[in-house]
């Protein structure tokens, strides 16, 4: 058994190879410091959910560590983001973001607590307030930024360097 860590990163590209390659690739030094399963959504689900609560659900329950992290599309992680991340998640936080629902990760002890992303939101909207509200209802710590970049482009445009 390793004594690394073990953490989940989910891509949730599901349209472009190359972007979660890249995000992959931004990743690779993590591997010093953790044990990584990927679970990408282009090779788990490539077509469209029904709704981002349930693409964040499905990333959760088919990923077999206790710590789940997803970034979209437009996120360029970098792998300081990701250390803080599980920092912050091992230090009390319940779920710790780097930009908003966009880049975060949670414990799958979270779900066991407060439930899952409620799928009944359709068309990405208010899925993500009303996951907070029930973390703050619980008197649960969250940590919300947007210390990430958040730009598709700048992914896009570092595939061809």
């Amino acid at each position: 058994m390793s004594d690394k860590k073990e953490i989940t990163i989910c891509c949730n590209c599901g349209y472009d190879k190359g972007i979660v390659y890249k995000q992959m690739d931004l990743l690779q030094s993590l591997d010093k410091k953790f044990k990584i399963f990927w679970n990408n959504r282009i090779d788990r689900y490539p077509t469209a959910y029904p709704s981002f609560s349930q693409m964040i659900n499905h990333s959760v329950v088919t990923s077999p560590t206790e710590i789940v992290i997803w970034l979209n599309d437009r996120v360029t992680p970098r792998p300081e983001d990701v250390e803080h991340i599980v920092e912050l998640l091992h230090s009390g936080y319940a779920a710790a973001s780097k930009y908003s629902a966009a880049f975060m990760g949670t414990t799958k002890e979270l779900y066991r607590n407060i439930g899952w992303w409620d799928e009944r939101f359709y068309g990405g909207g208010y899925e993500d307030d009303d996951f907070v509200l029930r973390l703050r209802l619980a008197d649960l710590a969250y940590y919300e930024s947007q210390e990430s970049e958040y730009l598709e482009a700048r992914i896009l445009n570092m595939q061809d360097k």
